[in-house]
Formats: C-alpha cells, structure tokens, sequence
C-alpha cells in the first residue's frame, strides 16, 4: 500500500504508534538515572533484557508491513534509494522503533560500565537518552577527566 494511503487512512493510528513507541523506553531511562543503586533495577535494566523486552513492539511493526502488502524496497544502494524506505510511514515507525532500541542499548551499556566503576552519570544518561552516540563521548570524557585527575 503506498505511504500517501496509508497516512490518509491511518494518520491519527501512525502519530499514536509514533508517541508509543517514544515512551516504551522511558521506565527504563527513569530506573537508570533515579534509581541507579536498586538491585532490581540493575538486574531489569540490563544491556541484554529491556532492549529485547522492546523488540516485540518492532516485530509487530514487521507485521503489520507485511500485512499491508511490505514495503516498496529500494532498487539500489544510495542515499535517495535510503530515503525512499523511511519516508514510507511504516519504515519511519520501523527506523524509530529500532533508534529508541539502540539508544536504550547504549545508554543501559554505558550504566552498567557506571556501575562496575562506582560513578552515578545521570547526565550522560540523560545524553544518551535524547541524542545517543553523544551521551557516549560525554561519558568518554568524564571517564578520561577522572583518570587525568586521579
């Protein structure tokens, strides 16, 4: 089904799936950054068990494109072929559904490490959270600063 059909018949279901699949990782950030030291955070929070808890919300994504006949895959490889993908409505929820994914990955691989070397690193986490890989050179600072200086 083309990406202009599907936004005119499911448009307020697409902004709602968009806003979901935003807030699926939050309990996760919330834990980390407030509740950094509970143990049952740590154990839930782990790099190997939220991120997968989201991948069903993605499957179901797969599913529903496929239920709506897929989508139209790029001839080529090159950015204007890349482009078409995610201006499709559901490759976009796709791509975003997979961009939380990584960002909770990181940012939950990042809190572990924390935890092994006895730093609490809300604001990085924070980073993380809003603008991924950046929360990651913040965190590589602070770890470099703290060697300098110890």
């Amino acid at each position: 089904m083309p990406g202009w059909t599907i936004e005119l018949l499911a448009g307020e279901r697409l902004t709602r799936g968009f806003w979901l699949i935003l807030a699926m990782p939050v309990p996760f950030w919330l834990a980390v950054i407030f509740f950094p030291s509970s143990q049952v955070v740590r154990r839930i929070c782990h790099p190997m068990v939220a991120p997968t808890i989201l991948l069903i919300p993605l499957l179901y994504l797969y599913y529903q494109t496929w239920e709506l006949g897929g989508m139209v895959w790029p001839g080529g490889i090159g950015y204007t072929e890349a482009q078409s993908v995610v201006l499709h409505p559901m490759g976009f929820l796709i791509l975003w559904c997979q961009l939380q994914i990584m960002h909770l990955f990181l940012g939950l691989v990042l809190f572990q490490h924390a935890c092994r070397v006895g730093l609490r690193i809300p604001g990085e986490l924070i980073a993380c959270w809003v603008l991924g890989p950046i929360g990651l050179l913040v965190y590589l600072v602070r770890l470099l600063i703290k060697r300098v200086l110890s």
